[in-house]
């Protein structure tokens, strides 16, 4: 009896430990995307000291891209999973 208590409750931790099925995963295509954007921040941030706070800029919208689009149920290009807004210029 003991034994199938201590499976039972194992079977649940590990069950409630893993991810939800209902969050699809980032694909490829999202991934590519998301680190094409990265380089290119990051190029146009300046060399060395001066670029410091532009590059780790970059890194945190690369780490938010990554984790809105791992939570997205349909991660698909352009926008991986990532609300969009419009804007209006005047």
């Amino acid at each position: 009896m003991h034994r199938a208590v201590v499976a039972v409750v194992g079977s649940l931790a590990i069950l409630l430990s893993s991810g939800s099925p209902v969050a699809a995963k980032c694909g490829k295509d999202c991934e590519s995307a998301i680190q094409t954007t990265f380089k290119s921040c990051k190029a146009a941030c300046e060399k060395g000291k001066a670029g410091k706070d532009c590059r780790k800029s970059c890194l945190s919208d690369r780490t938010a891209a990554k984790k809105t689009c791992k939570t997205a149920t349909n991660p698909t290009p352009p926008d991986c999973g990532q609300t969009t807004t419009s804007t209006t210029v005047p």
